[in-house]
């Protein structure tokens, strides 16, 4: 998976993206690294899951990792560029939006957007104003992340 994607990845990023904060490749690898640990220690093969959908399942954790590590340091303008290789490597995103609106279901062990994570009738009951946190896509994200 690392010559697969991360080097691609890396170099698309180099050669084509923009950073709002210049990272460097090693920090970004550590990052992944981390990541990845963190979010696919607990993947377990199910009894009746055959060996290639599970190894393809464990890919796409890979990807998630690489998009919210490699790909989370470009500008807005750049996640283009970061969708673009990662559909042109292995085409296996839904169609619409970038990669970046997406996360892996893991009922479905497949990738869902993370508007699927917003409730849907949120209302602040019971809270001061500055106590209030209005549930968003990026803060969706942001909390799975963390």
């Amino acid at each position: 998976m690392i010559s697969k994607y991360l080097v691609k990845v890396l170099t698309v990023k180099r050669t084509y993206c923009s950073e709002l904060v210049k990272t460097s490749e090693t920090a970004c690898i550590r990052s992944l690294c981390n990541l990845f640990d963190a979010l696919a220690t607990g993947l377990k093969q199910g009894e009746e899951e055959n060996r290639t959908d599970f190894l393809f399942y464990v890919e796409k954790w890979f990807v998630f990792c690489i998009i919210w590590s490699v790909g989370v340091t470009v500008d807005e303008a750049s996640r283009r560029e970061i969708d673009n290789i990662l559909r042109d490597i292995e085409p296996m995103f839904p169609h619409s939006n970038t990669v970046f609106e997406f996360y892996i279901n893991q009922e479905k062990k497949d990738w869902a957007p993370w508007e699927e994570k917003i409730p849907n009738n949120w209302k602040p009951i019971g809270k001061e104003f500055h106590e209030i946190m209005v549930p968003t896509v990026d803060t969706a994200r942001n909390r799975f992340i963390t």
